[in-house]
């Protein structure tokens, strides 16, 4: 399963699908961008380290250990052929 925001080890995962007011934009974040996520009182900081397209059927990444981390993905493409990835590690005492 999915690690939450608050948990101190694992990677939180997110899907949402690629529309405005969701992921619409996830393809534009650049390695190095931050992302902020509110857990159940605090806001967590992420950093963006890797950015992939993947086919649907590809999951490998989840399987990769990326300490505590967030994974964002939602469908690319005209079609929704392939997944955007967005993996990036948390940032310790760095919330807002």
């Amino acid at each position: 399963g999915s690690a939450l925001p608050d948990d101190q080890k694992g990677s939180a995962v997110m899907f949402a699908h690629a529309r405005t007011g969701l992921f619409s934009r996830l393809d534009e974040l650049l390695e190095g961008d931050s992302i902020y996520i509110l857990g159940r009182n605090t806001w967590y900081k992420y950093k963006v380290f890797k950015k992939i397209y993947v086919f649907p059927t590809e999951t490998s990444f989840l399987k990769e250990n990326y300490g505590r981390s967030l994974i964002l993905f939602t469908c690319y493409g005209p079609l929704d052929e392939k997944r955007v990835i967005i993996i990036s590690k948390y940032i310790d005492g760095e919330g807002i």
